[in-house]
C-alpha cells in the first residue's frame, strides 16, 4: 500500500492519466480541500478531469514534484505527508505542505482526501 500511494501521487503530478485511471475505482470519491467550497467529486472520469484541470489552472506543465516526508499504510488505507513544489502559471516558485489519504478496495482507490495549507496557497498564487 505504501508503494502504491507514492506511485499514485507520481502519476497524478505527471498527469499520467492512463496510469491514474488504472488506479481509480469506477465509483471513486475524491474529497477536495475545503477552501474549494465544492462537494466531493464522484467517479473516475470526474477525478481525472479535476486533476488535469486543476493543474492547468495553477501550475506550469511538468514542474510539479512531491517530496514525501511520512507515509503510513495500514490494511486498505494509506496517508502521505510531504512537500509539493512547482512553478505557477505566473512564473513564481510554489511550495506547500500536502496530505493525501487513500482508502482502497482491491487494487484501486475508492476514496481520497487532499489537504493543504490554503492560506499559504493563496499567498503564493497572487
Amino acid at each position: 500500500m505504501r508503494e502504491f500511494a507514492l506511485r499514485f501521487i507520481d502519476a497524478m503530478l505527471a498527469l499520467d492519466l492512463t496510469a491514474l485511471a488504472s488506479m481509480l475505482a469506477d465509483d471513486v470519491v475524491w474529497n477536495i480541500p475545503p477552501f474549494a467550497k465544492r462537494p466531493p467529486i464522484h467517479g473516475r472520469d470526474g477525478v481525472l478531469a479535476f486533476v488535469q484541470d486543476s493543474q492547468g489552472t495553477y501550475y506550469q506543465p511538468g514542474t510539479l514534484t512531491f517530496e514525501p516526508d511520512l507515509v503510513v499504510a495500514d490494511g486498505n488505507a494509506a496517508a502521505v505527508l510531504g512537500t509539493l513544489r512547482a512553478r505557477t502559471i505566473h512564473g513564481k516558485d510554489y511550495e506547500n505542505r500536502y496530505s493525501f489519504f487513500f482508502r482502497m478496495s482491491g487494487r484501486t482507490v475508492v476514496e481520497a482526501w487532499e489537504l493543504l495549507d490554503t492560506a499559504h496557497l493563496r499567498r503564493q498564487m497572487r
